[in-house]
């Protein structure tokens, strides 16, 4: 896993508008079939990624676990945040092939 690109991506899906922070805004991209690939930050409460890992599994979308609250915050400029969705699809792709260790071909 390439933890810097992936962190990386989720700077430009802020600055492209397409990442969305938060339980809630998440839970509401999830149910309108907006987000393609969530990011879980690996510090957040055990419970809270059980649920994640169910609520993506359930809606078919890949979840990836990388950094911590604070350094997604940092990239993101979202406060205290541990659950992000991208909502665009090549970014999404992009951090899923970073997540698995492959460059672009």
């Amino acid at each position: 896993m390439n933890e810097r690109k992936i962190i990386s991506y989720m700077g430009f899906a802020r600055k492209a508008r397409r990442l969305t922070a938060g339980t809630e805004a998440c839970r509401a991209g999830l149910d309108k079939k907006e987000i393609k690939i969530i990011v879980l930050a690996g510090d957040v409460a055990e419970n809270t990624a059980d649920k994640w890992h169910t609520l993506a599994e359930r809606a078919g979308v890949p979840l990836v676990v990388v950094g911590t609250i604070e350094i997604l915050s940092q990239a993101t400029g979202n406060f205290n945040r541990g659950i992000y969705g991208v909502t665009d699809k090549e970014l999404a792709q992009a951090i899923s092939r970073a997540a698995q260790g492959e460059e672009r071909k």
